[in-house]
């Protein structure tokens, strides 16, 4: 079941989360998908994939992420793909685990601390890596680590999203693999209308000039 949440229910649920009182030890709500065996399944038909939620209360893998929670993806389509925890309010961390879900069962992993736009001050991750059709692989999702002068910490809250990414976002238009100024008309109707065509920075579902230098940007980049 695909957990997505609107930009202003994101913002809802961290507001929410920022003014409750720090969670300790004896008051903190284990979150539904706190260990490997209740990670929250998603595939590729839900992507693009958005949730916003809180940490769990216990570090379930070894060394970090800290209050850890843990998310399912059964892939379906072999594709470059993004993983990221952009937005979220602290330091957070993010490992994925092919095929299993831990260090010694998995065939390979990988994890990133500050790669999302705007760090090391935004201190969030990012992952662009290829996932294969008919592999599971689990996404661990939390801190960098357990301490209170460094959230996210016990319950704080998260954003998480994953997205297929495009060879070639800017080619908006026909013909494909050329880049022309059919492209930038077809940007420029997309933002009109506030199609997700044309969000081509975060946050998500908000469409400012941030979007247009990230279409420029991908522009002048050019199709491999």
């Amino acid at each position: 079941m695909r957990h997505a949440t609107s930009p202003a229910l994101a913002s809802s649920v961290v507001a929410a989360a920022i003014l409750a009182p720090q969670a300790s030890a004896g008051d903190c709500v284990p979150a539904p998908n706190e260990e490997c065996d209740t990670a929250i399944l998603f595939t590729t038909a839900d992507l693009p994939y958005q949730v916003a939620d809180i940490l769990g209360c216990t570090n379930d893998q070894p060394d970090r992420p800290y209050f850890d929670v843990f998310y399912q993806y059964d892939c379906t389509t072999t594709a470059l793909h993004r993983f990221d925890m952009c937005g979220t309010t602290g330091d957070s961390y993010m490992r994925i685990y092919a095929d299993d879900c831990s260090f010694g069962g998995s065939t390979f992993w990988v994890e990133d601390d500050d790669a999302c736009p705007g760090s090391p001050n935004t201190l969030d991750p990012m992952i662009d890596i290829e996932m294969e059709a008919g592999h599971s692989y689990w996404i661990e999702l939390g801190a960098w680590r357990d301490a209170i002068q460094f959230p996210p910490n016990a319950n704080d809250p998260y954003m998480f999203s994953v997205a297929i990414v495009l060879p070639c976002p800017a080619d908006l238009a026909l013909p494909e693999g050329e880049l022309n100024f059919d492209d930038v008309i077809a940007f420029l109707t997309a933002f009109a209308t506030m199609d997700p065509a044309a969000d081509f920075a975060l946050p998500v579902g908000v469409f400012d000039f941030s979007d247009v230098i990230g279409f420029l940007q991908a522009f002048a980049a050019g199709c491999p």
